[in-house]
């Protein structure tokens, strides 16, 4: 069984470094070697201000819960983005925003995507989905999430290079981090220090996932949030993903002291 350290106390470093890159490094390309990585929560800024009040800056923050967002370096082709949208709800000659596929996914895991011309790439799932809807757990790699797999889609089409994404919960805005920590085939540990704050505590796996003994998600769509409440902080909890060959994984929102 692989031990899992408790949430990182050390602090997050810059923005524009952290994102899934740190995961990746962190965790490996297998998950869940040994030392989890927390990312930075923020607020993506370009929705604040002149655009707050406008349709689109409303309607993502009423509806958008898990997300996460992108500057590209050039501007996008909406003309050669438009085709990857399934809907598009609200459309100007500078922005769409609609719902778009993940690629080998059904339908209901879809992801609502705005594009702006000027670059910014975003796309997130309602705030009624937990946040671990986002893991891909597919690819079995906490290094690629959904919503980065269709924005790397967008950024490629629209004309431009794709690079680290920075991620936000509408529903906890006092959140500061996120930790995500799988593993493949084997069981591990993960321990919640009791000074740290907690929002979300949610998982995902491609069968089912066993916490402390009890069994998550027997049927599709093997993903849900689970209560704070059962998961005591300061206690080593077990993970277990299932038989060989299953995956699971979990995310956690929190603010750090």
């Amino acid at each position: 069984m692989k031990r899992i350290k408790s949430l990182p106390t050390w602090p997050i470093l810059a923005l524009g470094i952290l994102a899934l890159g740190l995961i990746g490094a962190a965790v490996g390309g297998q998950l869940g070697h040994d030392v989890p990585a927390a990312v930075a929560l923020e607020r993506p800024a370009f929705l604040d201000g002149a655009t707050q009040t406008d349709l689109v800056g409303e309607k993502i923050q009423d509806e958008a819960g898990i997300t996460a967002y992108y500057k590209a370096p050039n501007q996008l082709n909406l003309e050669l983005i438009r085709p990857l949208f399934n809907s598009v709800e609200l459309e100007s000659a500078d922005y769409i925003l609609g719902s778009i596929s993940v690629p080998s996914y059904e339908e209901h895991y879809d992801t609502h995507v705005f594009v702006r011309r000027d670059g910014w790439i975003m796309a997130y799932y309602l705030a009624s989905a937990p946040s671990s809807k986002m893991i891909d757990t597919t690819a079995r790699n906490l290094d690629n999430s959904k919503l980065k797999t269709v924005m790397n889609n967008v950024a490629v089409t629209g004309g431009a290079p794709f690079g680290a994404v920075t991620y936000y919960n509408f529903n906890y805005p006092n959140a500061t981090h996120m930790l995500l920590v799988g593993e493949y085939s084997e069981p591990f540990e993960i321990t919640m220090p009791s000074n740290y704050s907690y929002y979300e505590l949610s998982g995902a796996g491609n069968t089912g996932v066993r916490i402390d003994g009890q069994y998550y998600w027997s049927s599709s769509p093997y993903y849900g949030p689970i209560q704070l409440t059962s998961f005591l902080p300061d206690v080593v909890h077990i993970v277990d993903p299932g038989s060989y060959g299953s995956y699971g994984a979990l995310v956690v929102l929190y603010r750090m002291p």
